[in-house]
């Protein structure tokens, strides 16, 4: 349950954007659906000149969305909006967005933003700011939903954590690469912790000048995009326990469409079945321009190469992820793929950013 502190309105001179891409946050009815964006959009408005006085910005992604609905084509819309609104208003950014897949989303506007001094946080809510039944001339907001302490954690990390992407939610906030959703249907819906799975240098102050070359290769990088991400397929393979026979099985069956990265969902620090036929399969991968992944189904801790399970995938060529949670090695490897077009250039790539993550 929201806190009473969320109707003090929080002082501070600087002015914020908001990016409203749907989710809970704004939905009516029974089912649950975004009530329409020239509706919602006055009421938000109101709410946040409650919560932080200044002069605010409102952009609506078009169409809004359900987040379980996301593809990587909406990334891309987003970083365009988000990189408009860094671009020319140079003010923190608040992303409102369904709670499904705000990790994943907040992990690829990480990889789109690093290297820049922006301040954007993503945030959302596990129940609606507005009751069910909505009424224009009778508009309740929902006293039970998390959705203005959501929004107030969300203002105050925006101006005040370290310049990067941040994820705010239920009090906290955390950096977009260590968070992810451990909870269906709790208000206290995620977690993560306080390293950024980025060197510390992604984000940084610039001068004016390394500002705009900032900009021109971030413009260049979204062409890119338009081409490219649409393109790259990934795979994900989701171990238990069974027959090695089924699992060399299901795995040629996926690489059969020859993905360009594959993300093994291991037990433990990494572990997964070994056998002679299994790390051949995986080399015969690599060979075809796959990179190969290795993640753990536990929350956090990350992946490690100590155990001969783990480490026998090691010598043919399977990529550690260190502590990345699994939105962020899907993100960093959507966006490495996207746009590295070498093989050979993508998997040093990955290695840098563990080298730069790990020093």
């Amino acid at each position: 349950m929201p806190s009473d502190q969320t109707s003090a309105t929080i002082t501070h001179p600087m002015s914020l954007s908001v990016l409203y891409s749907g989710g809970t946050f704004g939905c009516v009815g029974h089912p649950l659906a975004p009530l329409a964006a020239d509706l919602f959009v006055p009421i938000l408005r109101n709410q946040l000149h409650q919560l932080y006085a200044t002069d605010w910005q409102i952009c609506v992604l078009e169409p809004l969305l359900d987040s379980s609905q996301i593809e990587p084509q909406h990334w891309l819309l987003m970083m365009q909006q988000c990189l408009s609104l860094y671009q020319h208003q140079h003010t923190p950014i608040i992303v409102i967005h369904g709670t499904d897949t705000l990790a994943y989303t907040a992990a690829f506007l990480a990889e789109a933003f690093a290297g820049s001094d922006i301040r954007l946080c993503v945030t959302g809510s596990q129940l609606p700011l507005l009751h069910a039944f909505f009424e224009t001339q009778d508009i309740k907001i929902n006293q039970q939903s998390d959705a203005l302490d959501n929004l107030k954690t969300a203002i105050q990390a925006a101006l005040n954590a370290p310049v990067g992407v941040n994820v705010a939610f239920s009090g906290q906030h955390w950096p977009a690469q260590s968070c992810q959703k451990i909870h269906s249907q709790a208000i206290a819906a995620f977690t993560g912790h306080p390293q950024t799975s980025y060197p510390a240098n992604s984000y940084q102050p610039l001068s004016s000048i390394q500002h705009q070359h900032w900009l021109i290769q971030a413009r260049q990088r979204c062409e890119l995009l338009q081409q490219t991400l649409s393109q790259i397929e990934l795979s994900v393979y989701y171990a238990t326990p069974q027959p090695i026979e089924h699992l060399l099985e299901q795995l040629t069956n996926l690489l059969r469409q020859r993905p360009a990265g594959l993300i093994l969902v291991g037990y433990g620090i990494g572990n997964f079945p070994d056998h002679p036929a299994l790390r051949h399969l995986l080399m015969e991968a690599q060979q075809n321009d796959c990179l190969v992944v290795m993640a753990t189904q536990v929350p956090f801790g990350g992946t490690d190469t100590r155990y001969a399970s783990g480490h026998g995938l090691a010598t043919v060529g399977v990529l550690p992820s260190a502590s990345l949670t699994l939105p962020a090695i899907y993100a960093r490897l959507l966006w490495i793929c996207a746009t590295q077009p070498i093989a050979s250039e993508r998997r040093q790539r990955w290695l840098d950013c563990l080298h730069e993550t790990q020093s």
